[in-house]
Order: structure tokens, then sequence, then C-alpha cells
């Protein structure tokens, strides 16, 4: 059951990654195409790298296992800080 569910995951970020870009394009108009295209590519760099800096802080403040055990506990606790294991 949990091979099939990270399988649909997978296959639908998949299509939408895919198609996202033609409906932005297609939403778009005529004279902005390029732009709204660059706006749409500059956020994904942007998002990429600013999700990835508290990650980075976090593996060189404490070491990797402490960022995996972190991002474990969030998952299990759903984010509350009182549920310390």
């Amino acid at each position: 059951m949990m091979f099939a569910s990270i399988q649909l995951f997978f296959l639908a970020f998949y299509v939408i990654e895919a198609l996202l870009p033609l409906l932005i394009i297609n939403e778009s108009p005529a004279g902005y195409k390029g732009i709204t295209m660059g706006v749409y590519y500059i956020s994904q760099f942007l998002g990429v790298t600013f999700g990835g800096m508290p990650g980075s802080f976090l593996f060189q403040l404490q070491g990797c296992s402490w960022c995996f055990w972190r991002g474990r506990w969030r998952w299990h606790s759903g984010g509350d800080e009182r549920n310390v294991e």
C-alpha cells in the first residue's frame, strides 16, 4: 500500500510539474508570455534556494542526523512543540 501511495504521489507530481508551465503560457496575454515564464522559473529558483537555507543551517548547526530526526518528529507530532518524544 505504501509503495502504491508513493507511486501515485510522484505520478501526480510529475504530471502537474509538466502541465503547470503549459497552463501558465496559455493563460498569459500574448505580449507577456516571456515575462510570465521568467517569473515562474525565478520563483522556482528562489523557492529551492530559500527552502534549502534552513535545512543547511540546521545541518551545519547540529549535523545530519539531527536534521532527519527533526523532520521525523515534526511529521509524527503534527508540528506541535509539546509532543516531543
